[in-house]
């Protein structure tokens, strides 16, 4: 069990010192205050250089890469290739997995489902 409490009984989060500095998520205008990052966050690289380095076919793995058709080719792996969409835009459903609902009903309201 930790020594450490998540949240104090006024619903605030106790802070230790020197572990993080806290400011105000938002402002009373609704904006939000921009701290200083520390440096590992924040570089100025000026020897960033924008120019795309020669990409070589021989490091590419060619079971992963995407064909000019759009449809990636299967490999010998453990994981199972589904097409995203059918043919006539629709997404096909895996039996037993998903729940099929209109995100939005024809007014802009939500449906409610039942589990």
């Amino acid at each position: 069990m930790s020594n450490h409490k998540t949240f104090e009984l006024d619903g605030t989060r106790p802070i230790e010192s020197g572990e993080i500095e806290v400011v105000d998520t938002f402002e009373e205008d609704g904006t939000r205050p921009i701290a200083e990052s520390p440096d590992f966050l924040v570089r100025e690289n000026k020897n960033f250089n924008s120019e795309k380095r020669p990409v070589s076919l021989g490091g590419l793995n060619a079971n992963r890469v995407i064909k000019v058709d759009g449809k990636r080719p299967v490999d010998k792996s453990d994981v199972d290739v589904v097409d995203t969409f059918e043919e006539d835009g629709k997404r096909p459903i895996m039996s037993n997995k998903y729940q099929v609902v209109d995100t939005l009903s024809i007014d802009g309201e939500r449906p409610i489902t039942s589990n």
